[in-house]
């Protein structure tokens, strides 16, 4: 009975021995770094890709989020991603696109402020003009300005137009101005409006 109990003890001491071994075993192999070949970084090919022009104007906000992500995984992965230079290209496309985007966001508002303040000046100038108009035709006896001023014994189109004969009345549309009334001063309509005496009037 004694032999038989450490023949049985032996068996499980080395059963125990051969599993301990096993899981070394496993344990160690486990701990080794694998040697498998780094793959590229879907984030930091993205981030090249949404760079590219022309699409860098409109993407490159993402494009500047996904190179960044694709970076930081790069740095943060140990040699298993590759791709650091792609994110970092894209970064840079990215934030060129996203400067050029807000370039050109400013320069369409402006644009749509001149717009606007042109039209605006444009319908306070026709303003202007119509209120020419009807006190040329208070002082006139009733009679809208002709399409040119009526002079004796010259051409129509030696004439001055009817803009000429208005002009001393632009002023009453723009209060606290004279600029028409002194231009009107210099014009002689008795004369044709390419004569010499009106010359200063013409570069006014």
């Amino acid at each position: 009975m004694d032999s038989e109990s450490e023949s049985e003890h032996a068996d499980t001491l080395h059963q125990a021995e051969g599993c301990c071994g096993r899981c070394a075993s496993e344990g160690t192999l486990s701990q080794t770094p694998t040697n498998g070949k780094p793959r590229l970084s879907g984030q930091a090919l993205a981030g090249l890709l949404l760079a590219l022009p022309p699409l860098t104007v409109v993407t490159g906000p993402l494009a500047l989020y996904f190179g960044y992500r694709g970076l930081y995984a790069v740095n943060a992965s140990d040699g298993r991603l590759i791709g650091r230079r792609l994110a970092i290209l894209g970064m840079v496309l990215g934030a060129i696109g996203t400067a050029l985007g807000c370039v050109g966001v400013v320069a369409l508002i402006l644009l749509r402020v001149r717009s606007t303040s042109d039209r605006v000046e444009c319908m306070n100038n026709l303003r202007v003009i119509g209120i020419a108009v009807t006190q040329y035709e208070e002082n006139n006896g009733q009679v809208f300005p002709r399409a040119v001023m009526p002079l004796e014994g010259e051409a129509p189109e030696r004439h001055a137009s009817w803009l000429a004969g208005i002009r001393p009345y632009l002023d009453a549309g723009a209060a606290g101005q004279k600029k028409w009334q002194d231009v009107a001063g210099q014009l002689d309509l008795t004369k044709p409006w390419d004569d010499s005496a009106n010359s200063a009037a013409l570069t006014t």
